[in-house]
């Protein structure tokens, strides 16, 4: 069974709940995956299968009740790699013994934008790896320069410019020491 990570906003009419990716999963973060990012940064089925099955604990999906059911309104995943810092081959290859958590996505479908469900879930995911990943010692990420104070909210610190290269934009580093108070702080 699944473990449930879930942030509580009184203020929020059912409020989203965050859990472990499962199987039935993975079309709908497809299409999510499609959506959010251009043609040429949107991970494919393929690769979102192959990371849902190899690293399934680096995998958190947002989801909103409803009447109808529960819908999978968000997700954040990653790889683990050796290593201290981003490379295209760090975040090319799941492996399970690595310190540094390469978070590839952080995806919410459009209607729930901007109504932080993106910053709960975020926030969620680093608390639920400095719990469940004990070797994951920073967690990286790569975006866009649009996005960094997002991540910055978040409890990540600037890098720099990245020496990944995916897709025709710029993109920076940024981190987090899962030490950090703020892999811990899921309800500001």
């Amino acid at each position: 069974m699944a473990s449930y990570y879930t942030v509580l906003d009184s203020s929020a009419d059912a409020a989203p709940f965050f859990r472990q990716v499962e199987p039935g999963d993975v079309a709908r973060i497809a299409a999510l995956e499609a959506a959010g990012y251009p043609e040429d940064e949107a991970a494919s089925l393929e690769i979102i299968t192959a990371r849902s099955r190899e690293a399934s604990g680096c995998f958190l999906v947002a989801i909103k009740p409803g009447a109808t059911g529960d819908q999978l309104i968000g997700f954040v995943n990653g790889t683990l790699a050796k290593g201290s810092s981003l490379k295209h081959e760090t975040m090319s290859v799941h492996d399970p013994d690595g310190e540094l958590l390469c978070i590839h996505s952080v995806c919410v479908e459009d209607t729930h934008r901007r109504k932080k469900v993106g910053t709960r879930l975020l926030k969620a995911y680093l608390a639920y790896i400095s719990q469940s990943t004990p070797q994951a010692t920073r967690i990286a990420l790569i975006c866009k320069e649009n996005l960094v104070g997002f991540y910055s909210a978040c409890g990540f610190k600037m890098v720099g410019p990245s020496s990944v290269v995916h897709g025709k934009d710029k993109w920076f580093e940024m981190n987090v020491d899962v030490r950090d108070e703020s892999c811990n702080d899921v309800e500001s």
